[in-house]
């Protein structure tokens, strides 16, 4: 990402690539095979485009392949002024609706205001716009303003267009970070190690991490990342590859003499739904309790009717556990630990139970309406389920402010409760592995690449936490306790 994508002049801000408007066309447009609108009879593809194709293959052979900073600033800033023109409005606009597709529509404005903030989504946008969004049968505005424009463009500008129109989007996993530096990147469809050279994204990219982006060489022989990067969690990597491999199906299929090249090129229209999917927008996980039934929060309210009576028979009550006055700890024993159902507390002319489920919520309700039926009298229970609550949790912040704690005790703390919970994590029976245990299921071949890959997840938020300031957590040793080589 030569420079920073934030301070670039000319490349749309993201709330200008949220298509608003339904597509009409103003002006009838020239295809390659239509009659050429010089009038000499002949097809657009065989008279004036072949010409200007030709003119410009000539010029490309007599200029220098290299190119400087200024070079491609210059014809950036030129390319992106031709791209804005209003003849191209309607192939914008219906760039827009492919890249993003659908997903925007229904979208709440707090997510609308989540998604307007990042400035990559529109700068990989418009960079496919210009570079590979066919605006003709297989002409993209690169090609068009090549054709219109060479006159008015030098030799470095020529080489810098012909090499980052060759350029195309792929997936790549973030090996290792060296901050102000590079990255080491492995490229997921070819397998390639590559150095890049860059120095604002170490900064914000972090290990293990798969970036939807697309790479350049330099004259100086460098790779960098031409444009900017779609960032996704480490846990998406396979669903990334599966509907990657998918469209290469579908691919083949329509053109069976295509190369990887001219994949790659085309695909490059799916990865912003993706991310929108994946990243910006990622569904919930489906969380259950420990019965197996939907988490949701729930809040039933009953009115005291008589308040001795009732703490009486709260405290009476052999599954309630008063941890504080008037505030009680409903509890069930398990072979193994005890479980926590929900907190009832008793207010001056109410009495509140919280829980976690719908079921919990109606056992709870029976539960006081035996021990103290005659001190209280139901009166409703609201509900709310996880996207809601965090929603109201971004716009209005926590409920209560967090307790002040020293950091070194913090991170003592937390590094302790990490060492006594990822020492039992490998003996523990796990959903993402068929219920095989890590230890386990790093014996087995078919088995081990699914616990690399959760090893990873726990590396990426780790370094997460150490761009926030914290001090990481060290997995080095759970790797080799799993027997495993860490990539």
């Amino acid at each position: 990402m030569p420079g920073d994508p934030d301070s670039r002049e000319g490349w749309h801000s993201l709330a200008d690539t949220v298509p608003t408007a339904p597509v009409v066309r103003l002006e009838p447009k020239v295809g390659r095979n239509d009659p050429c609108p010089c009038g000499s009879g002949k097809k657009h593809k065989k008279c004036c485009l072949s010409k200007a194709q030709n003119t410009e293959s000539s010029i490309i052979e007599t200029t220098s392949e290299t190119y400087s900073t200024a070079d491609r600033a210059s014809a950036l800033a030129k390319l992106i002024a031709f791209a804005d023109r209003h003849e191209f409005d309607e192939d914008r606009r219906v760039a827009l609706m492919l890249f993003w597709g659908s997903d925007l529509a229904d979208r709440s404005p707090e997510e609308m205001k989540r998604f307007e903030v990042l400035p990559q989504g529109s700068i990989t946008f418009q960079v496919w716009w210009i570079f590979d969004c066919e605006v003709e049968d297989g002409v993209t505005v690169t090609d068009l303003f090549l054709e219109r424009q060479r006159a008015h463009l030098g030799p470095g500008e020529w080489a810098y267009l012909r090499q980052a129109r060759a350029t195309y989007q792929s997936l790549y996993e973030v090996e290792e970070v060296r901050p102000d530096e590079g990255l080491w990147l492995r490229d997921l469809w070819t397998g390639e190690r590559v150095w890049v050279r860059e120095r604002a994204g170490t900064r914000s990219i972090v290990q293990w991490e798969i970036l939807a982006t697309r790479l350049m060489r330099q004259p100086d022989g460098e790779w960098e990342i031409e444009g900017s990067a779609l960032q996704f969690s480490p846990g998406v990597k396979g669903s990334l590859l599966k509907r990657l491999k998918h469209k290469q199906t579908g691919f083949k299929r329509a053109f069976p003499a295509a190369d990887a090249h001219a994949f790659l090129k085309r695909v490059g229209v799916y990865f912003g739904r993706w991310w929108l999917e994946l990243a910006v927008f990622p569904p919930l996980p489906k969380v259950v309790t420990a019965e197996g039934d939907e988490l949701v929060l729930a809040k039933s309210t009953f009115d005291v009717l008589n308040q001795e009576s009732l703490r009486s028979a709260l405290r009476s009550c052999p599954v309630l556990d008063e941890w504080e006055p008037d505030v009680f700890d409903w509890f069930e024993d398990t072979p193994n630990f005890r479980r926590t159902l929900g907190t009832i507390w008793i207010e001056q002319d109410r009495v509140v139970l919280e829980t976690t489920s719908q079921q919990r919520a109606e056992r709870g309700r029976k539960l006081l309406e035996e021990a103290a039926g005659h001190a209280l009298r139901y009166r409703l229970t609201a509900y709310e389920d996880l996207k809601h609550a965090l929603e109201r949790t971004q716009r209005h912040g926590p409920s209560e402010p967090k307790a002040c704690v020293p950091p070194k005790v913090e991170a003592e703390a937390l590094k302790l409760f990490y060492d006594r919970y990822y020492r039992r994590w490998p003996d523990e029976p796990l959903p993402a592995l068929g219920g095989r245990t890590p230890r386990h299921a790093a014996r087995l071949k078919s088995q081990r690449t699914k616990v690399t890959e959760l090893l990873k997840q726990l590396e990426h938020g780790e370094a997460r936490t150490a761009q926030e300031g914290r001090k990481p957590y060290d997995f080095g040793w759970l790797w080799k306790d799993l027997g495993l080589e860490r990539p």
